[in-house]
């Protein structure tokens, strides 16, 4: 309306909230004798404020990708110290498992005298096939079995530098299933 002043929806608020409590006790009379009832009536500035709302639900809670790591022996062997426990903050490189060395060392150098043979037979069957005492197809066979050689030593050097199992990232340890002097295989998650 023209000429009447308007107020803030702060205050607009209020009054509506004020009007409803006397229209609710009986348009301010009294019902026993007809007299202005007393209403005892407080009036509060409204604010905006920010606050928390806790919600309950029902769900399941995922790891995000790239931010957890389930580890297990990298050879079947047995478990020679564990250095963590369940809720331990464990940094990248920190040692969680160790296993018997014996088994992968001895494994490394079998890998390692593989290899040095394959290499003295490769180089035997390339003098042979220069001086056309041996077959072409006999290098070929050196050749194939001194890089199969290679690659068995390369496996069986990164195994033992696996020996000692260590976390990949950073982090809090959720659950360890290694067992001190327990016998381990590549299948069973350890950490």
């Amino acid at each position: 309306m023209p000429g009447v002043p308007r107020l803030t929806p702060v205050f607009e608020v209020t009054a509506l909230a004020v009007l409803t409590a006397l229209t609710a006790c009986g348009g301010g009379q009294s019902e026993e004798n007809g007299a202005p009832a007393n209403v005892a009536a407080r009036i509060a500035v409204v604010t905006t404020q920010p606050f928390t709302e806790t919600i309950g639900a029902i769900g399941t809670v995922a790891a995000r990708t790239g931010h957890v790591a389930i580890l297990s022996a990298p050879a079947q062997a047995r478990v020679t110290r564990v250095d963590v426990a369940v809720g331990a903050a464990v940094s990248p490189g920190t040692p969680l498992v160790e296993f018997d060395q014996t088994t992968f060392a001895s494994g490394a150098e079998a890998a390692e005298a593989a290899l040095t043979s394959a290499e003295r037979a490769y180089e035997r069957t390339s003098r042979l096939v220069s001086e056309g005492i041996a077959p072409r197809k006999d290098l070929e066979q050196a050749a194939a079995d001194l890089a199969q050689a290679r690659a068995n030593a390369a496996n069986a050097r990164l195994q033992a530098r696996l020996a000692v199992l260590r976390s990949p990232i950073a982090g809090v340890v959720t659950q360890v299933a290694a067992t001190l002097g327990a016998m381990v295989d590549p299948t069973q998650p350890l950490v």
